[in-house]
């Protein structure tokens, strides 16, 4: 009698326990999320077309979308862009990794992510940097719906933006064409893109109404989350343990800059500044890695460029400047490991 009560109770007490496994086990979906009164939390990334550059800020398509769902789902919304001007999808990585890693350890993690990048990427490396960032969004928000945009202002489904629609379909992210989108229109793309670049208001209008079909869309069909699927090649591995090393620690008695850093380096981090010196990055062999270009910009921004597909582990670099380094240059970016 004894002996059939315990093995009633332990039954019960493993029927409530495995119960209990299974509800926190069930996830809500983001689609389903907008569906009901559980709070959304909306990011962008992108680039100037992201970044309201060329349209009233209340007529940019994020600010159209943000109004949209408000008006048409019962959940709460919250939208935080991450979108920078001028910048590719390395900068992307890099705002992953920081700001929106700050964002999340204080608000929690996103549901609806957007990626806008291509128009100021380089072919060099293109799918390895826009990879790098997908993975690290999805680490981080390991519920997140991601819908990737392919830029209008490239006219054509160039290179980058078919290593775009392989690597949406990769981790399974919906994608929003603008560039199909725009070719459809009844408008040319002159009328919509008055800079030969970024939309005016009708443009962005288009990048809504694709967008919100997307999503439309995505309910339809009851989609979950994108998926974090395995990397398509080794070398994204080294993005995934994210290193920064500010520029003081690199400063040496002769009062230059320089780093031998025990792993590879992926990237400078510097930030734009009206009339900014001539900086550029030498190697020990000295081979000059790139001048950062003309730095004559109307806003000041933190970017974040990649130094070519890796430096290695142990090499040497220096730091050449004219003058003001110390307001231009903010450190580097490397790696923890290697791929296997």
């Amino acid at each position: 009698m004894r002996k059939n009560y315990f093995y009633g109770l332990l039954s019960a007490f493993l029927f409530f326990l495995l119960s209990g496994m299974a509800v926190q086990a069930k996830t809500v979906s983001p689609y389903e999320k907008l569906q009901t009164n559980l709070p959304v939390r909306v990011a962008i990334f992108g680039d100037s077309i992201a970044d309201k550059t060329g349209v009233a800020p209340a007529l940019s398509w994020d600010a159209l979308l943000y109004d949209w769902l408000l008006d048409t789902y019962p959940a709460p919304i919250v939208l935080d862009s991450y979108a920078i001007g001028g910048t590719s999808s390395y900068t992307g990585y890099f705002q992953s990794e920081t700001a929106m890693r700050k964002n999340i350890r204080k608000n929690g993690s996103y549901d609806l992510i957007f990626i806008c990048y291509g128009q100021n990427d380089s072919p060099d490396n293109f799918g390895l940097y826009y990879e790098a960032m997908l993975r690290s969004i999805l680490r981080q928000n390991p519920s997140c719906r991601l819908i990737t945009i392919l830029e209008s202002s490239q006219q054509v489904y160039t290179e980058k933006m078919l290593e775009i629609i392989r690597l949406s379909n990769l981790y399974d992210a919906d994608i929003a064409d603008t560039i199909g989108a725009f070719s459809l229109s009844e408008f040319s793309f002159a009328q919509l893109t008055p800079d030969g670049t970024h939309p005016d208001a009708q443009g962005h209008r288009i990048y809504f109404e694709t967008i919100r079909s997307v999503i439309e869309n995505g309910i339809a069909a009851n989609k979950k989350a994108s998926s974090l699927s395995l990397p398509s090649t080794p070398f994204v591995s080294l993005f995934e343990d994210y290193t920064f090393i500010p520029l003081e620690k690199c400063r040496t008695a002769d009062g230059q800059y320089r780093i031998t850093p025990q792993t590879p380096t992926l990237g400078i981090l510097y930030r734009k500044f009206p009339g900014g010196s001539d900086i550029r990055l030498d190697f020990s062999t000295g081979e000059v890695w790139a001048d950062t270009g003309d730095t004559t910009v109307i806003k000041k921004w933190t970017m974040a460029a990649p130094v070519g597909l890796l430096i290695a582990p142990n090499t040497t670099l220096s730091l050449q400047y004219e003058e003001g380094i110390e307001d231009t240059v903010l450190g580097f970016i490397c790696s923890g490991r290697l791929p296997h």
